[in-house]
């Protein structure tokens, strides 16, 4: 239940230690580069809605590829639940670990990096 008596129907789980940088799609000092081969309708294409954008095409194609980068990246760490999923959860969070004879067995064989 919602302490401040406000419902909230949505939750959005995070996981993600902390904000990364790599979500500002123009930085300052870009050190690094992708090459990639274009044929002549894809280049044609993204020269035309980089001119209708007023951008340069590697300046469409960084903002592009970063957008669906954020996305993709986000989709993978964030996720939303309703309140009684959200309590279904964390139950299943605050449960003690049940026995795992598998791992147990895994985890007692010696490591293939060591001597």
């Amino acid at each position: 239940m919602d302490p401040l008596g406000v419902f909230h129907p949505l939750r959005v789980a995070n996981f993600l230690p902390e904000e990364k940088s790599y979500f500002h799609p123009m930085s300052s000092n870009p050190k690094y580069r992708i090459d990639i081969r274009l044929n002549r309708d894809q280049l044609a294409l993204i020269n035309a809605v980089a001119a209708f954008k007023g951008q340069s095409a590697n300046q469409y194609v960084l903002e592009s590829a970063m957008t669906r980068a954020s996305e993709e990246f986000l989709d993978r760490t964030n996720f939303v639940l309703t309140d009684s999923q959200w309590e279904a959860f964390m139950d299943l969070l605050a449960r003690p670990a049940s026995p795992n004879v598998a791992l147990e067995k895994l985890v007692q064989r010696p490591s293939s990096f060591s001597d």
